[in-house]
């Protein structure tokens, strides 16, 4: 609240306002409700929905800095002659099911996400990189947990596992590691923060990863980082919208991640189903190489459309 109560206090005091926090839904609104100054004040956002309501006075611009920061120097590194592209994926080289990274013990959606993928099993076969996940809150599920018994649940602990957690972090410094390992799991699982929650769900460097790989992706995220990914022109192996609430979306993605899995059961199919995926991986690097400009242009409209000046 109040950090809420400092931005009300710079939207009212100045003329523009820096807001990179990826904010809730409802908080967005007691910000606005906070908001009194007449005067016309420019918001300079990641990425705050359009339909979210403001004063007439307030201007959104949203600038996706991380998404134009991070496809800027995969872009230019998907040109370089060094980097090895993946024009056909073959069975034969996919060791894993498929790959992920965590790299934060702090969120709870995707501490419950790799919990459960752990408790039925169906991350045996994956690769990845986790912290170890000791005794956390999390929220019970009643029908897998008694709820009568009080206690938190107590998280499988997860070892590090191929990639180590103190190297993995998701930048510009990994790319071979992340690549590679990405390229030798049939689909690369984007498990990204926060993802149950109303948001408004900037856009980093993690839906963008696969593109860069070129391998198939399932999306872990929220709908509004999925709805403004497939703006962008990207997609995704994911069927169907996940539904609302955590414990309906953790098992919602645990279904079709069994689903993929059973899919990769024999060689032959898992070669049939790679192939299907070359339009998508194709249409994914074309997003990824023109992203950087497209984000660069549609930035310069909003400033043109809303007569933005210091």
């Amino acid at each position: 609240m109040d950090r809420i109560k400092e931005l009300a206090t710079d939207i009212n005091q100045k003329r523009h306002v820096f807001l990179e926090d990826s904010i809730r839904s409802r908080d967005w609104q007691t910000l606005m409700s906070m908001v009194d100054t007449k005067n016309k004040v420019f918001l300079i956002c990641e990425n705050i929905p359009t339909q979210w309501p403001r004063p007439n006075n307030i201007e959104v611009i949203n600038i996706h800095y991380w998404a134009w920061k991070t496809s800027k120097w995969m872009r230019d590194k998907m040109r370089d002659r060094s980097f090895t592209k993946m024009f056909k994926r073959s069975s034969e080289t996919i060791q894993n099911d498929f790959f992920f990274t965590l790299g934060n013990d702090k969120d709870r959606d995707r501490l419950l996400m790799v919990k459960y993928l752990s408790d039925t099993g169906l991350i045996q076969g994956a690769r990845f990189s986790s912290p170890n996940i000791g005794k956390i809150d999390l929220p019970q599920d009643p029908e897998l947990y008694d709820p009568a018994l009080g206690e938190p649940v107590t998280a499988t602990r997860l070892e590090t596992e191929i990639l180590p957690y103190s190297r993995i972090r998701d930048d510009e410094s990994n790319t071979d590691t992340i690549v590679s390992a990405s390229r030798s799991s049939g689909f690369h699982l984007v498990l990204d923060n926060e993802f149950s929650q109303e948001r408004c769900g900037n856009v980093n460097e993690k839906p963008l990863w696969p593109s860069l790989a070129q391998t198939p992706a399932y999306w872990i995220t929220s709908d509004h980082v999925s709805d403004q990914l497939r703006r962008w022109g990207f997609d995704c192996l994911n069927q169907e919208p996940a539904p609302h609430g955590l414990w309906p979306r953790v098992k919602h993605h645990a279904r079709n991640i069994w689903h993929l899995k059973q899919i990769q059961r024999s060689k032959p199919w898992q070669q049939k189903w790679q192939d299907l995926q070359g339009g998508l991986i194709e249409n994914n690097r074309q997003a990824l190489l023109s992203l950087h400009d497209r984000i660069s242009e549609d930035v310069e409209q909003q400033l043109n459309s809303k007569e933005f000046s210091w």
